[in-house]
């Protein structure tokens, strides 16, 4: 069997054609599909090293529809052919009855595209559910077709059409599977650290800071969506959340008296008064609430972390939460922790550890008096600590 390692394949191919792309002016009406071809692969007859490939050519025809319309095109891995469960259902199935014979990839919307060879790599890691590297076959032929759907007002399962079927052999390789990281959000503003509003990454723990993931919570296993929440003190000087440290195209804002994402015109968020308020934010149905916090909580002059960096001495954290409005009311701490050399254990705490906070989550978890040590892996972090609800994050540098 001949083995072939493709690296990028510039074929000069287009992003897409204008026919897969343009939709008629005139709304004609959508017809049922009858024809749609999905292209041999020139690299279908020899072996495809995944490891040392980047990226495969793949196109396909436009279906039928009766005229050029926009779509979206999802190519479809089978272990035998069979397209009846895929790998997500089977994920999903919390009952572990349903067994995968297919998987999806991320959808397209080009007629003419190159897929990662390490995407088609862990979507057959999702099929076949490898326990280790010894499972994994040296050769493994594959059955590929594109699923295409209808965009926009068009875009129902009825119209949906499967391409014909294309062989493909590869010889893949072992990708542990882990859930998504939670998606995170992070707040900056004039209420928020030192009120510069520096978004950037590298103003972590000084003037922008995460959200927390809520304990107990289920969070999607591909995007990391689901709820997050945050307890501190805001002001009526306003404030905004952003998803990318250093960016503003995704962020939540106020508008009209209410809690808008990603519109261009929106105002800051604004409190009604200074005080403790409970920002929630689901990330999955993209709704948020703030309600005041009812308790008054306890405020520290100074937070301690400790653990095997120090041989468990008292080492200072700084105060985040600086700007004026905050004074009296920060409960915000941070510091850098070197674990370069090798994984560590630490915990929060004050002078005479009472009280102390820890647990066995990480990067981030619910720090609890008396937890256990928290487990740091190596690298270099900056730790931020809430001492109102023991929330606390490690963010790699």
């Amino acid at each position: 069997m001949n083995k072939i390692m493709i690296a990028s394949l510039a074929l000069g191919m287009a992003v897409g054609f204008a026919s897969c792309d343009d939709d008629r002016d005139d709304n004609p009406t959508i017809e049922k599909a009858t024809e749609f071809v999905f292209n041999t692969p020139t690299f279908s007859g020899n072996e495809i090293r995944l490891s040392a490939s980047k990226a495969l050519p793949m196109s396909w025809s436009q279906p039928n529809w009766g005229f050029p319309l926009v779509a979206e095109y999802e190519l479809q891995l089978s272990k035998d052919g069979n397209f009846t469960v895929s790998a997500a259902e089977a994920e999903d199935d919390e009952e572990g009855k349903k067994v995968a014979d297919y998987v999806s990839l991320d959808p397209v919307s080009t007629c003419k595209t190159e897929y990662l060879a390490s995407d088609i790599a862990t979507g057959l890691a999702h099929l076949y559910r490898w326990d280790d590297e010894t499972q994994v076959p040296e050769d493994l032929q594959v059955y590929a077709r594109v699923l295409a759907t209808p965009k926009g007002s068009a875009k129902q399962s009825q119209y949906a059409i499967a391409s014909n079927v294309v062989t493909m052999k590869f010889s893949p390789y072992y990708v542990a599977l882990t859930a998504a990281p939670t998606e995170m959000w992070y707040l900056v503003g004039a209420c928020i650290g030192d009120g510069s509003w520096g978004n950037d990454a590298k103003n972590i723990g000084t003037a922008i800071y995460p959200m927390r993931a809520v304990t107990g919570a289920e969070y999607d296993k591909k995007t990391g969506q689901g709820p997050l929440t945050f307890t501190g003190y805001l002001t009526t000087e306003g404030f905004k959340l952003v998803k990318t440290p250093g960016g503003w195209d995704d962020q939540w804002g106020m508008k009209d008296g209410a809690f808008v994402k990603n519109d261009g015109g929106s105002g800051n968020i604004e409190v009604a008064a200074n005080g403790y308020y409970t920002i929630s934010l689901n990330t999955a149905t993209d709704e948020m609430t703030i309600e005041p916090y009812a308790e008054e909580p306890a405020v520290y002059s100074t937070m301690l972390i400790s653990g095997t960096f120090n041989d468990w001495k008292e080492t200072a954290m700084t105060p985040i939460n600086t700007v004026a409005s905050l004074e009296g009311h920060n409960h915000m701490w941070t510091c850098e922790l070197d674990a370069s050399a090798g994984p560590l254990e630490v915990k929060f705490l004050q002078h005479d550890w009472s009280p102390n906070w820890g647990s066995s989550d990480f990067p981030s978890g619910i720090g609890t008096n008396g937890g256990a040590n928290i487990p740091v892996p190596e690298g270099v972090w900056t730790v931020i600590f809430n001492d109102i609800d023991g929330s606390y994050t490690f963010v790699a540098k």
